[in-house]
């Protein structure tokens, strides 16, 4: 009751406070006049209730009860208790704003990565950090001895109300639980006295939600770090964490409500991960199939994380706008190059070290070539390129990871991240880089293999490939017709076609195909089991492009006729 009282006192004192400011009593007193004689020439009888009505339909009066509302509001989200805050976090908050409020308290058991000093003139300490992010917002602690039970008394303020930009109340208990934004929390040990040298030891995603089901005003959490990738199973140590609303919910939700739709979410997850991966498998069979050769290439379309899962590879790539921290794609390229990398022996042990997403790549000061390359690749996104990740080989032989941008008024450009250098690529040209050969490319939404065969560049005559769909469609005609002199005449038009269309001294090979079908796997492995196929595919000369193009006819009883021809233009060389 006492708090109803405080309620309706702060309302009244609201409404006097709008009514002085505004000075909105002579005009409320004009308008109750005015309803008054309305209704006294209607009726010999004034009714109150008539009248009550009629001012709170009035705008003058819905203008005083919004900005009422907005204030009383305002007034209760401004007295919130924060007194068990930090003053400089206390600083931060702004009313009419949800906000997380998350203690890193103490770490137990880090038994297996302690470090003593082996010598007093040289600081030999090895120290631990501890990284967190929700989103854009990071934060971390100060280093702290590594120790079996480092003390870290640190605390951090989240502003929830940033997962929704666009909702201007403060967000409710059925809102924050809307919200699939978990906190990445990344361990890392640095060496020596400048702490260049770093190692990342443990990434943990903290679902910050169960808060929400939790009666008292802190709730305490435990999180159970694991190790880098395939050492997920090995334990790091524990880390002690305190978790605070504020302003604190007035109603929390039940446990099993938040667990429910948690678990329910997971698992619409899953499903859809399973028929990607379902298709995944299928689309891999396909391109083996293709040629035996495509099994030997180092396509990747899942790579390991840092948490041991498996992800698809453009999970690691998002476009990322950085602010004013990097003025240009080139700066980017440059701040890639300094970072340190990670070296072999700094890798998890295991059949493949992981790639980092972009919360725990951005909070590592090390990284290896791969996660340089999907953080400057999602950079170059931010900037507006058109910026792919390549995954291949060197001249030597020996994989690499490289990242390329388009651009439809210059040439592909290749960004090596562990130099910073940048080369131009164009066909024909000697190339000034050491890249063999590519795989596969991926950014944030498309994925690409590499079909090529022979090791050779692939240049497309659109132009070549249009004018060959007369010819394609000759060859139908000519199964339904039997010939005539109309065939022979199209003949003359298609050759008429290829001497303005294939320049001088360049020579012209083309071969058609019949297929009762529509699979492009099953024509692609018809053309290159052809000898005269597989000629004109790897076609060796100068100036070489290639042409292709067909045509499907329709059957009753979907009865398909396909004819396909594949077609190049070359100059002899020698």
């Amino acid at each position: 009751m006492a708090e109803e009282s405080i309620r309706v006192r702060s309302v009244e004192d609201a409404i006097r406070s709008e009514i002085e400011k505004e000075n909105l009593q002579s005009a409320i007193d004009k308008l109750i006049r005015e309803v008054v004689s309305e209704e006294a020439g209607q009726s010999s009888v004034v009714n109150p209730e008539s009248i009550v009505a009629r001012l709170l339909d009035s705008s003058t009066i819905q203008s005083l009860v919004q900005r009422v509302s907005a204030s009383s509001r305002k007034a209760q989200t401004s007295h919130f208790p924060t007194g068990n805050l930090p003053l400089h976090v206390q600083e931060q908050i702004v009313p009419g704003r949800r906000y997380l409020y998350l203690r890193v308290c103490n770490g137990r058991a880090f038994v297996d990565h302690l470090k003593v000093k082996t010598s007093p003139a040289v600081d030999n300490q090895s120290y631990l950090t501890f990284h967190l992010a929700l989103r854009s917002q990071r934060f971390e602690t100060h280093g702290v001895p590594c120790v079996c039970e480092p003390a870290i008394n640190e605390g951090f303020l989240f502003d929830l109300q940033l997962l929704k930009p666009d909702h201007g109340n403060i967000l409710d208990c059925s809102e924050l639980l809307t919200l699939d934004a978990p906190i990445t929390l990344a361990a890392v040990r640095q060496e020596g006295l400048h702490r260049t040298a770093t190692t990342l030891l443990s990434v943990y995603i903290l679902d910050w939600r169960s808060v929400l089901a939790r009666t008292s005003a802190t709730t305490k959490l435990v999180c159970h770090l694991m190790g880098i990738g395939s050492e997920q199973q090995v334990p790091v140590g524990l880390l002690d964490l305190e978790a605070t609303m504020f302003p604190s919910l007035e109603l929390s939700l039940q446990t099993t409500v938040v667990s429910e739709y948690i678990q329910e979410t997971n698992n619409r997850v899953g499903e859809r991960r399973r028929l990607f991966i379902a298709y995944a498998r299928q689309w891999w069979q396909e391109y083996t199939e293709a040629s035996s050769s495509h099994s030997l290439r180092p396509v990747r379309i899942f790579s390991m994380d840092e948490c041991g899962k498996n992800r698809f590879a453009c999970e690691f790539v998002q476009k990322l706008e950085v602010g004013r921290a990097l003025r240009s794609p080139e700066e980017a390229a440059r701040w890639i190059s300094i970072l340190p990398t990670t070296s072999a022996n700094q890798s998890p042990i295991g059949p493949c070290k992981p790639w980092y997403t972009l919360p725990t790549a951005l909070m590592v000061r090390s990284l290896n070539t791969e996660s340089k390359c999907s953080v400057l690749c999602s950079i170059l996104l931010g900037f507006g390129l058109d910026a792919w990740v390549c995954v291949g080989t060197r001249h030597s032989g020996n994989p690499h990871v490289w990242v390329m941008t388009r651009g439809p008024y210059s040439a592909i450009t290749f960004w090596e991240t562990l130099t910073g250098s940048r080369y131009i690529h164009r066909v024909g040209q000697k190339a000034a880089h050491d890249y063999g050969t590519i795989a596969s490319i991926f950014n944030n939404y498309i994925f690409f293999a590499n079909c090529q065969d022979a090791g050779l560049s692939t240049q497309f005559n659109e132009h070549l490939g249009y004018i060959l769909t007369p010819a394609l469609w000759s060859y139908e005609r000519e199964a339904v017709n039997g010939g005539d002199n109309m065939e022979s005449r199209g003949a003359e038009l298609f050759s008429a076609a290829l001497m303005h269309t294939v320049p001088d001294g360049h020579t012209f090979k083309a071969f058609p195909f019949h297929f009762t079908h529509r699979s492009p796997r099953r024509a692609f492995n018809t053309i290159l089991n052809s000898s005269i196929g597989r000629e004109i595919v790897e076609c060796r000369g100068d100036r070489v492009t290639l042409a292709i193009r067909s045509v499907t006819v329709c059957y009753p009883e979907h009865v398909f006729v396909t004819w396909l021809m594949v077609a190049c233009s070359y100059r002899p060389v020698g």
